[in-house]
């Protein structure tokens, strides 16, 4: 029997949102600046992951 996941805990962001963002940032990281790549990470700036605005999501690079 698998363990039980809070339902919370398994919703995912949308492709549309972090498009969005990635958009915004004109395809670069928003800490460092380099372009980005297939190992982007959305971040959420007010570390608030239930608001998925695409104000409040940063595109980084893997490295930052």
């Amino acid at each position: 029997m698998r363990p039980s996941v809070p339902r919370d805990m398994s919703r995912r962001l949308s492709r549309h949102s972090k498009d969005l963002a990635c958009m915004r940032q004109l395809g670069r990281c928003a800490y460092c600046g380099d372009m980005l790549t297939d190992a982007t990470q959305t971040d959420h700036m007010d570390e608030d992951r239930t608001n998925d605005s695409w104000h409040n999501l940063a595109c980084a690079c893997g490295t930052c």
